[in-house]
């Protein structure tokens, strides 16, 4: 009986339920053109008028690519039952059965979801050719037979599932990525861990259909799965890596990190000043103070203020004594003398205009040589209006001080 004609006229359920009906064994060879590339062949195995295999790409070992999937074949074995395929008579998959190097229950579980697979795909091709040829019969017939009525209810149900696993997963380009906390312990079985552990955020679920063998809607059904359970997520290409923002967390650390090798500087705060009635002002306060009636009597201006600068220094803690020599004052039984912190500045300048003490006419350096007064006595009120920066208050007060002394 020659069987041929179009698939938009003859609908695959519709022949392959003639097939059934008239219990043929054959081929049922389908195409469907591609454009401009080269059209995509199918095949439908009839035994007996039961399905014993399917493809929707004779282009690709897809049984053999789902045994291969499942880890149960190894090189050796594969390398032997690839021999016999070239040798001819026989399938990946068949060979690998007679030579024992898989279990036989592994195959033909294979098989039965590859029927499925196929006949779902299969069953929306709404154009293309068909043709039975009962001369053919299949290479890789494992002995697994599938009623035509039982393979049609099972694609027709999981076309009905597509919906559900698109609003977890809506395209097969999408890339999943492992979710980087659970709200609990996952418990995974074999296969869903099988497919799991070949994401890594750059697979799309076609390619992992792909690696897997196990057919687009098995990988996609799992995936969708674990997705909802929260064990992985499907990426945004928009969303920043969870890695990447990790790294760069971790990098911000680093400035403040003591690297073993040394490489890393220390992160400096910056100066803050000093705080109201710290030395300086202390100092400032002491040196503007006037004597007391008792210690006028026993010595001299020079003495009081002398004496106010030690009590202040020792009433200080480490740090402002830390503070102190920084700045620069040397306090001593025979002289007193200031370095100012800013060479030239206003402070220095008055203080050298006025004159420190009875016995200098001029300000003591570190290096032993004296600066001498040479400004005229109001040079310093016209530094005071042209430095805003200065306490304006406070230094009047010094300045008040050391006239009087």
């Amino acid at each position: 009986m020659k069987l041929e004609g179009s698939l938009d006229a003859f609908g695959l359920a519709d022949v392959c339920s003639l097939l059934a009906s008239t219990r043929k064994s054959g081929a049922l060879e389908l195409t469907k053109a591609l454009g401009s590339s080269r059209p995509t062949r199918g095949v439908v195995w009839f035994l007996d008028g039961q399905i014993c295999g399917a493809s929707a790409d004779l282009n690709r070992q897809n049984l053999a690519r789902r045994i291969i999937g499942s880890g149960a074949v190894d090189d050796t074995a594969l390398r032997h039952a690839i021999a016999r395929v070239v040798a001819g008579g026989t399938g990946v998959a068949r060979a690998l059965l007679e030579s024992g190097a898989v279990d036989a229950q592994v195959v033909r579980q294979a098989a039965s979801e590859q029927v499925t697979d196929a006949m779902s795909e299969l069953l929306t091709w709404s154009d293309g050719e068909f043709a039975f040829n009962a001369d053919h019969s299949d290479p890789d017939d494992v002995g697994v037979l599938v009623a035509v009525q039982d393979a049609l209810s099972s694609a027709h149900e999981r076309h009905g599932q597509w919906s559900q696993l698109h609003s977890a997963i809506s395209s097969h380009d999408s890339v999943l990525a492992l979710a980087p906390g659970v709200a609990a312990d996952p418990t995974v079985t074999r296969d869903e861990w099988a497919v799991m552990a070949l994401v890594d955020g750059r697979r799309s679920v076609q390619e992992l259909a792909e690696i897997t063998g196990t057919g687009l809607f098995g990988v996609t059904s799992t995936l969708a799965g674990l997705v909802q359970r929260g064990l992985l997520t499907v990426k945004d290409p928009t969303s920043p890596d969870y890695v990447a923002c990790l790294e760069r967390r971790f990098a911000m650390l680093m400035s403040i990190e003591d690297a073993p090798s040394g490489t890393r500087s220390k992160v400096v705060p910056p100066a803050s000043p000093p705080a109201p009635g710290g030395l300086g002002v202390s100092t400032f306060a002491a040196m503007s103070a006037r004597p007391s009636s008792d210690r006028s009597v026993g010595g001299s201006t020079r003495d009081v203020a002398l004496d106010a600068v030690r009590a202040s220094s020792r009433s200080h803690d480490s740090s402002s004594q830390d503070e102190a020599a920084s700045v620069g004052w040397d306090v001593s039984g025979a002289s007193m003398s200031m370095a100012v912190p800013l060479p030239g500045g206003l402070g220095s300048q008055v203080i050298a205009a006025q004159g420190l003490s009875h016995d200098h006419s001029g300000f003591e350096r570190s290096g032993g040589q004296v600066q001498t007064a040479t400004a005229p006595a109001n040079y310093a009120a016209e530094l005071l209006k042209r430095d805003p920066a200065m306490n304006r208050t406070l230094l009047l007060r010094l300045i008040a001080g050391v006239r009087g002394l």
